[in-house]
């Protein structure tokens, strides 16, 4: 079996366009002005049975946004199957990913927020041959 996790900082402020024909200092400022650093958080888990394997996950995405509209928090959970022989694998995943914002009709000074959670669902497949 296996046991992983990993933690990430991103600064999302720092990300830049560039261009030779424009200059983008708009734009720049814009990124600078609405996001800022968040860390992310993914711990798995996998442990087989040859030639099969199950496995799962967690996943939280903090909020890159400075002002604090929308917390942009992200959470994900996932869960798969593999099974692997000499020439071919074949693994399948379902993902659940859930999230949260806050919807403004008009201006935010105008109106109160809707709040809206936002469930996604994802079922991926991969088949391989080795060869």
């Amino acid at each position: 079996g296996l046991i992983s996790g990993d933690l990430e900082f991103v600064d999302y402020s720092s990300a830049r366009l560039r261009s030779a024909f424009y200059g983008y200092a708009q734009q720049n400022e814009a990124i600078d002005q609405k996001y800022t650093h968040a860390s992310n958080l993914r711990i798995g888990t996998e442990w087989r049975f040859m030639p099969f394997s199950i496995r799962g996950g967690y996943a939280v995405y903090g909020s890159p946004y400075k002002n604090g509209i929308n917390d942009g928090l992200k959470s994900s959970y996932s869960v798969g199957f593999g099974m692997r022989e000499r020439n071919f694998f074949l693994d399948l995943t379902y993902v659940f990913t859930k999230s949260s914002e806050n919807y403004y009709l008009y201006s935010g000074e105008l109106t109160e927020a809707s709040v809206n959670t936002i469930e996604n669902h994802r079922f991926q497949t991969t088949l391989g041959f080795k060869f």
